[in-house]
């Protein structure tokens, strides 16, 4: 009776028929080593989902090479050669070792099928009533994007752009677009690779965790006991610390607390290089125009670059003075993540445009600005020096660090 019924689906597979009642299963189960296979019917139908209801959206031929990346009933979700993905019947593609087992989401041991995993985002886990999170074939985790936009506060939109859907999402002045089936992102017009793309696998649209959660500054952890991924995010997170840190009474904008050259001599007392020492009178000059006290740019400057000497991810040709990251951002030890300036001046305005900004100084956010996370939302978040702690660095007590540096300036 099944061969029948199988072979009277491969007659509306072979002819691209949609009016078939669909047959949906609960969820994919994604394999934990994506399996080559190949193509035994003379024509397969690519389909966007799990049925014959769905839209066919590629055509091969027999002996097509593909990858089964997950089970999803009597389907497999396939990757094309092109990079894309689909939905094909499990008859028809054969793989070169076939599994032992396809049934169930506790995905037994020795089945060649992932776990899926429980999510937890600032302490409370997260309830997923239909779409599950998964882990691809890579075990790379896949979150149904309804968690970003219902918990994470984005705004999710569609697009069609050269006839590949597009997810776009949008928040505090960061846009990412997924094209489906995709191996790339552009985020704020800038193009990224990516190891896991956007998929929609049952009509639900499912998109890279990890990748998503470092735009959205969120921390992961995951927990192999339990089979947990934990998010937390860098609100939570900074109210958390701050909670432990005095408010203080080194504000930010202030006139200057000391002269330059007492900053220099400083400097030069701690074997700062000459070079260090000489952007004193950059530091002066911008800091002064903003209303930023110009001993805390200079004292933050020397704990980020060493005094001028460097050693740690970035070098003196990012004429960067304050270790602040791209547009894009990124882990704080890659290079990429961090901001290139065309010249030290440059580099300092930046510095002083984001603590500015972080103070609510008047006339911000700029219209136009050297920082590169100018973000509207930062405006006042930090009027103190202390409270730079877990919000300019996720160290509670930065802000404190600085405050000493500047004392040092002060007392000689």
């Amino acid at each position: 009776m099944k061969k029948i019924i199988y072979a009277i689906m491969s007659l509306f597979i072979l002819a691209g028929a949609a009016a078939v009642p669909a047959v949906v299963s609960a969820s994919p189960q994604a394999l934990l080593t994506a399996a080559p296979a190949t193509v035994t019917a003379d024509i397969l139908n690519i389909r966007d989902g799990s049925s014959l209801e769905h839209t066919v959206v590629a055509k091969l031929a027999r002996g097509s090479a593909v990858t089964v990346l997950a089970v999803d009933g009597d389907w497999y979700i396939v990757r094309l050669q092109n990079g894309k993905t689909g939905w094909a019947f499990s008859d028809y593609v054969s793989m070169s070792q076939p599994l032992k087992s396809t049934a169930g989401t506790g995905n037994a041991p020795g089945s060649g099928l992932g776990q899926f995993y429980r999510l937890t985002y600032n302490g409370a886990e997260v309830s997923f009533p239909d779409a599950q999170p998964f882990m691809d074939s890579q075990s790379r985790a896949l979150v149904p994007v309804r968690f970003l936009a219902e918990l994470m506060n984005f705004e999710v939109k569609w697009a069609d752009q050269g006839g590949v859907s597009t997810i776009i999402l949008v928040r505090d002045g960061l846009q990412v677009e997924l094209a489906l089936g995709g191996t790339a992102a552009v985020v704020n017009g800038t193009e990224r690779s990516l190891d896991a793309g956007a998929v929609m696998i049952n009509k639900r649209t499912y998109v890279p965790l990890r990748f998503m959660s470092e735009l959205a500054e969120v921390q992961v952890a995951w927990d192999a006991a339990t089979n947990t991924v934990a998010l937390t995010s860098k609100a939570t997170t900074v109210k958390q610390q701050q909670d432990a840190v005095p408010a203080g009474t080194w504000s930010i904008l202030s006139a200057p607390r000391a002269g330059v050259d007492q900053a220099k001599t400083w400097a030069r007392a701690k074997g700062a290089s000459e070079l260090f020492v000489d952007l004193a009178d950059v530091v002066w000059s911008e800091a002064a125009a903003a209303g930023v006290d110009p001993l805390l740019v200079y004292a933050q400057a020397a704990k980020e670059t060493g005094y001028g000497k460097f050693g740690g991810v970035l070098d003196a040709s990012f004429m960067n003075t304050s270790g602040l990251k791209t547009n894009n951002g990124g882990a704080d030890n890659e290079q990429s993540a961090h901001q290139r300036f065309d010249s030290w001046q440059a580099g300092v305005q930046a510095q002083v445009d984001h603590l500015a900004l972080y103070a609510g100084a008047p006339g911000y956010p700029k219209a136009n600005s050297n920082d590169p996370r100018h973000f509207p939302y930062l405006l006042g978040v930090a009027t103190t020096v202390e409270q730079l702690g877990a919000k300019w660095a996720t160290s509670p007590t930065y802000g404190l660090e600085i405050v000493r540096m500047m004392t040092e300036v002060i007392e000689g």
